[in-house]
């Protein structure tokens, strides 16, 4: 499903969009500033209220209603670091919420997740509420965005 429309509603995912804020360079750098900005990279959409791109280290830092959006799975939080060489979404502090196809809810507050083969690790806790209802907790463990399977270890 194109990433416009989800469960037959307009999304708040664009195609190809970002707004320059303000560009520059400092010791050799080039910076660029985007409000509103919405990124396409290894088919993952990233979209955020303020993104910081570092672009001779290929990074991103986003910040504010910041939304990753790959197949029909999506996180979010306040914050992330998007290493684009690597195809790594660092999702740190506060509450970290991935949400899968079929409704069931992961939060936690530290969550890597690798566009190149969609998967999500995430350590220090999470909660997990199936689309059930069924609640379910774990230290570490992962999430295979293709299979939709979440893979709980450390006491479960």
């Amino acid at each position: 499903m194109p990433p416009e429309r989800r469960n037959g509603r307009k999304s708040p995912f664009r195609r190809n969009r970002v707004r320059i804020r303000w560009s520059g360079s400092s010791r050799g750098k080039d910076y660029r500033q985007a409000t509103d900005a919405t990124f396409l990279h290894n088919g993952t959409y990233l979209v955020c209220d303020t993104a910081y791109w570092d672009v001779n280290d290929e990074l991103i830092k986003a910040y504010g209603n910041v939304r990753m959006m790959q197949d029909e799975t999506v996180l979010t939080s306040d914050k992330l670091d998007y290493m684009i060489n690597d195809g790594a979404a660092q999702f740190r502090g506060g509450v970290v919420q991935l949400q899968d196809k079929d409704l069931n809810t992961l939060r936690t507050s530290v969550l890597d997740y690798r566009t190149k083969d969609s998967t999500a690790v995430f350590r220090d806790g999470a909660t997990l509420k199936d689309k059930d209802g069924q609640i379910m907790e774990s230290i570490n463990g992962t999430y295979i965005t293709p299979k939709h399977l979440f893979t709980f270890t450390d006491e479960v």
